[in-house]
């Protein structure tokens, strides 16, 4: 019987030992990444966006989860197959505004009914958007879209812009000055 434990003991340290090992960026990469949590304004629900890495496919991808205050199981609102990301109640806390790729390639304003689960686009800018608020009173949303300073808020203008930006045969970049790089996006020069 000290045998057998013995042996036991011998075999967990030895499987212990071998889980144990630096973190590799595949490990950090497999990890799902949570965003800012948005407290419903009753104070029961929170909402929330969780990211997965693909590696394979060279993608991140996110979806927009509910989850009682009190705890337990989120439920999954958005299917996740792009990027819906940061969940805002609006003040009577029946609906949860959020940006979404999931038609193109740059986000737009979706409104999801928490009741109904269900979403609608709400904006279709070539700029796309992001930071959205609501108005205390629920009946405005503000939000931000990068722009060309020349094209102020003509659509038209944009459309070219970004056209011809991706018409271009060389994608190399000139850098000159610092800030070249913010976070983990390219701000084109206007």
């Amino acid at each position: 019987m000290k045998r057998a434990v013995l042996l036991l003991a011998v075999l967990f340290t030895m499987t212990a030992a071998e889980a144990q090992r630096p973190m590799k960026f595949e490990d950090l990469a497999a990890m799902r990444r949570i965003g800012v949590p948005a407290v419903s304004p009753d104070g029961k629900w929170v909402a929330y966006d969780a990211s997965t890495i693909d590696l394979a496919a060279n993608v991140r991808r996110s979806a927009i989860y509910l989850v009682s205050a009190s705890g337990g199981t989120p439920q999954q609102l958005t299917d996740g197959k792009k990027q819906d990301e940061g969940p805002t109640w609006s003040p009577d806390g029946k609906t949860i505004a959020y940006v979404s790729n999931r038609e193109g390639t740059v986000k737009q304003v979706y409104l999801l009914d928490v009741a109904a689960k269900t979403s609608k686009k709400l904006t279709s800018l070539p700029t796309g958007a992001a930071s959205i608020k609501w108005s205390f009173d629920g009946s405005a949303i503000a939000f931000t879209s990068n722009v060309y300073a020349d094209c102020g808020v003509d659509v038209a203008c944009h459309k070219k812009k970004d056209e011809a930006l991706e018409a271009r045969q060389s994608k190399a970049r000139i850098v000159d000055s610092l800030l070249y790089r913010h976070w983990n996006a390219w701000v084109e020069p206007t």
